[in-house]
């Protein structure tokens, strides 16, 4: 007996990239995109040296049209030179890099290759580096910014007492910093709570 399936029941067709314009456009937009993040990356990752050169590589070897070229690289500077500090902007660019990876391979059809394994891989790592080099770099200046007793306030630790008094109490105690803590509680009343300790 002959089974036909519903054309309803199909499966759609695999449709080569290289016959789908429109699916390789949008990929070579995404790439583009990756270029630009990486000559970002590459001006704002300024330390060790060895990320740099790093970072410049990836960016050279990038599938993209011109990828070897020095673009962009005045914009990132002036943003730089303004006295405006791009690291955390940097961490958003080398996050939205990794994803954008993770994007191209899955809209890849299988048999294909829009970025290389080996490429993907030596990427990822030197993100990695640059998220833990830049990440740290941020918290260690946190950190040193803080001198003092840094204190977490979240109500179900504070017997009973209203957070707010709370909070005043270590503030007038000489503390530091302050952190609201709550979660369990109503989102509206803890964004209440923390505009009001702000204002302390």
């Amino acid at each position: 007996m002959k089974y036909n399936r519903s054309p309803h029941s199909r499966k759609p067709q695999e449709i080569p990239l290289s016959d789908n314009p429109q699916r390789q456009a949008y990929l070579d937009a995404q790439i583009e995109a990756i270029h630009r993040n990486l000559r970002f990356l590459e001006v704002v990752a300024t330390s060790p040296i060895g990320l740099v050169t790093d970072l410049k590589s990836l960016r050279e070897a990038v599938p993209a049209a011109g990828a070897d070229a020095e673009r962009d690289r005045q914009a990132f500077l002036d943003m730089t030179g303004r006295g405006q500090d791009p690291r955390r902007t940097a961490l958003l660019a080398q996050r939205l890099t990794v994803e954008t990876m993770e994007l191209i391979t899955a809209m890849t059809p299988e048999g294909e290759t829009a970025l290389s394994p080996d490429f993907t891989g030596r990427a990822l790592k030197v993100l990695e580096r640059v998220a833990d080099r830049i990440g740290g770099d941020i918290r260690k200046e946190t950190a040193q910014a803080i001198d003092g007793l840094y204190v977490i306030v979240d109500p179900e630790h504070t017997n009973g007492r209203p957070v707010l008094e709370v909070a005043e109490a270590t503030l007038a105690g000489g503390a530091a910093a302050v952190q609201l803590r709550d979660k369990i509680g109503d989102r509206g009343k803890l964004l209440e709570t923390a505009r009001r300790m702000q204002e302390m």
